[in-house]
C-alpha cells in the first residue's frame, strides 16, 4: 500500500487512481497467494491466457506505455483539477471494464511469453505497478486534460492523459477478472 505522504502529495483524483491501481496489485497478490505454481500457469479448457499470463499481460502493457507516458510529460503543461475523461476515453473505459463488452484483439509486444515462475510474474507485476504511480506523481499539477496521447493500438486514435490513466486502471481489471475465470474453469 502507499504511503500516506506519497497519497497526500497527490491531487484527490489523482490519489483516487493511486488507490484503484492498489487496489489491482493487492488483487493479483491475493490470487497470487491462494494458488499453486501450476494452478496459476493452467489456461482455461477451450483456451486463453492462464492467470499467470494475464498478469504478465498487464506488466507487458505497462511497459509498452512508457513511451507513451515519457513523450506526453514533455509536453504537458501545468494544471490541475479538476481533470475530466474525454468521450473516447469513456468509450474506452467502458469497453475495458469487468465482465468485457467486446474482445479485443492483443498486439505483438503485449502478448505475454516465456513465463518464469509464478512468484517472478508477480513480482514483476509489481515492479510495473511501481512505474504507474511514478506516472501518476509526475501527472499531478499537470494539464492533464489537455495533453493527448495516441493510442498503441490505433494510428490516429487520440485520448487525453486522464483518461489514460483510467483506461489502464480498467484494464488491469479486466485481465484480473479474467485470471479468476480461468481459475474457475479449472478447478
Amino acid at each position: 500500500m502507499a504511503s500516506p505522504t506519497a497519497q497526500a502529495s497527490l491531487s484527490p483524483q489523482l490519489a483516487e487512481l493511486r488507490r484503484q491501481f492498489e487496489a489491482c496489485t493487492e488483487h493479483a497478490r491475493k490470487m497470487f497467494a491462494a494458488y499453486d505454481e501450476a494452478r496459476l500457469k493452467k489456461g482455461p479448457p477451450a483456451g486463453g491466457w492462464s492467470p499467470a499470463e494475464c498478469v504478465q499481460h498487464l506488466k507487458l502493457t505497462t511497459e509498452q506505455y512508457a513511451p507513451i507516458f515519457a513523450e506526453a510529460f514533455t509536453r504537458a503543461k501545468p494544471g490541475g483539477e479538476p481533470y475530466k475523461m474525454d468521450f473516447k476515453g469513456k468509450f474506452l473505459k467502458w469497453i475495458m471494464e469487468p465482465p468485457y463488452r467486446q474482445r479485443v484483439q492483443t498486439r505483438p509486444g503485449f502478448i505475454p511469453e516465456n513465463l518464469g515462475s509464478a512468484q517472478q510474474v508477480l513480482a514483476d507485476f509489481e515492479a510495473s505497478q511501481q512505474a504507474i504511480y511514478a506516472h501518476l506523481e509526475r501527472a499531478n499539477g499537470l494539464a492533464l486534460n489537455q495533453t493527448l496521447v495516441e493510442s498503441p493500438f490505433r494510428k490516429g486514435f487520440f485520448y487525453n492523459m486522464f483518461s489514460l490513466f483510467h483506461i489502464l486502471a480498467a484494464h488491469q481489471r479486466r485481465h484480473l477478472w479474467q485470471a479468476e475465470q480461468a481459475l474457475k474453469q479449472t478447478s
